[in-house]
């Protein structure tokens, strides 16, 4: 099935246009809880005046994710890890080529 990404709206909402591509590509439409768009939304805009999104948005979003449950939407269930620095990496058995050989997605 070929599915259509969503583009910026901004210069600014890389990070939650990222995470939403992403959810798109793991769940069907109907599987996505709206209540995690809008915390993405939410929490993701969190630099100045909601120019950007930081780190710590980005790790604090993935953890919150993990931990995310709705009893109307059993089917989502997200495993996040927030990876940086010498983590990061493409080499032979990296984290990112695993979640992508997982069928998972990678958000760089």
């Amino acid at each position: 099935m070929k599915i259509a990404f969503r583009q910026q709206a901004t210069n600014f909402d890389c990070a939650p246009t990222s995470i939403i591509n992403a959810l798109k590509y793991l769940f069907t439409r109907k599987d996505i809880p709206p209540f995690v768009l809008q915390r993405i939304y939410k929490d993701c805009l969190d630099i100045e005046a909601f120019r950007g999104t930081s780190s710590g948005a980005m790790h604090d979003i993935a953890h919150w994710l993990n931990a995310y449950r709705e009893q109307r939407f059993k089917q989502f269930a997200v495993k996040a890890q927030f990876i940086r620095g010498k983590q990061v990496h493409l080499r032979p058995n990296s984290k990112i080529l695993r979640c992508i050989e997982e069928r998972g997605a990678a958000l760089l």
